[in-house]
């Protein structure tokens, strides 16, 4: 097996080969650079403004990325076993260019057959298909290996590539919880609202939670300062006879943290954590702090979660704890 400097090798090898003669050769050099990118080596990615300004590309860079999230999007929903992950590593490699080109590109108006749309949005429908796709088996270990030989950082994964669970695991995992009843605490955060924003929020004549859709969102496609303000809250929880303080927080980037801790000092022991269908990864060097990266989601998607999902908290000890907003 490839170890991650070999790696990174074999894809500048297939990079220096590639001719760059037509569309289908300037999709393999985005994947194949992109890719090396996420895995640290940034000299390839880098020359891509060049090559996208060189004929025959000058000029239909928005609409060849968009035809080839148009062909990813099918393959995905096509494709099965093997077939499927690759199409799935396809729209990871793209996944990895996107994040780094969102900025250049994400707001480039393209052709729809009704008139033009962002970019974003393809980029944004290739991702959700393909958290929609239902692994088999050989899907699932083909991607296993894919992650085994390139090592691509968490933060930089697409969900469905870092944890590829089959059909049948959800099945047995459904099955077996379904049997082994585990005791499941209701919890609800408290907003750290300030007192001008309640006041704006009731001067709208709105009453119950603030939402985060109702606030205008930033231009540059970050959370404004009034949804991460938000999305700031806390809850207490005394499950056994020690107190359990947890916070979320909205950062720019579209991370949301959540701090579980007790006295803010020692880290409780936790399984797992997710916010709804998204799972949350533990900081290595914090180990009190798991985050939920929504930046690959689209931006209704991004609201929905804050708004109406849950936070679903597996503790070691055996029992879950569910945090949602009050109504």
């Amino acid at each position: 097996m490839l170890n991650e400097v070999d790696c990174q090798q074999e894809l500048l090898s297939r990079l220096n080969e590639n001719q760059l003669e037509d569309t289908d050769d300037l999709n393999a050099y985005i994947q194949y650079a992109s890719r090396l990118a996420a895995l640290g080596n940034d000299t390839e990615i880098n020359k891509l403004p060049d090559i996208f300004n060189k004929p025959p590309f000058a000029g239909n860079i928005p609409e060849i990325l968009k035809t080839r999230c148009e062909q990813g999007i099918w393959e995905v929903m096509e494709y099965s076993g093997d077939g499927l992950a690759l199409s799935l590593i396809d729209a990871q490699d793209f996944h990895c260019f996107f994040q780094r080109f969102e900025q250049e590109y994400g707001n480039i108006p393209v052709t729809i057959p009704l008139g033009t749309a962002p970019l974003r949005i393809f980029f944004n429908e290739w991702q959700e298909v393909c958290e929609n796709a239902e692994l088999d088996e050989d899907a699932a270990e083909m991607l296993q290996n894919f992650l085994q030989v390139y090592p691509i950082p968490e933060n930089e994964r697409l969900p469905v590539v870092n944890t590829p669970i089959t059909q049948w695991e959800y099945g047995m995992l459904h099955a077996l919880r379904s049997k082994k009843k585990f005791p499941c605490y209701e919890l609800h955060w408290n907003l750290k609202l300030k007192p001008s924003m309640r006041a704006d929020w009731q001067k709208a004549g709105k009453t119950g939670t603030p939402k985060l859709a109702w606030c205008a969102a930033a231009t540059d496609n970050k959370p404004s300062e009034t949804q991460i303000n938000l999305v700031g809250a806390f809850c207490e929880w005394q499950p056994l006879n020690k107190t359990i303080k947890i916070e979320r927080t909205l950062y720019e980037n579209w991370d949301l943290l959540l701090r579980f801790s007790y006295d803010n000092k020692t880290a409780p022991a936790i399984d797992r954590v997710r916010l709804e269908y998204v799972p949350a990864f533990q900081d290595e060097k914090q180990p009190s702090d798991w985050i939920v990266s929504l930046a690959m989601f689209p931006y209704c998607e991004q609201i929905r979660l804050l708004d109406e999902c849950p936070v679903i908290v597996h503790f070691t000890q055996g029992f879950d704890a569910k945090i949602i907003l009050p109504s």
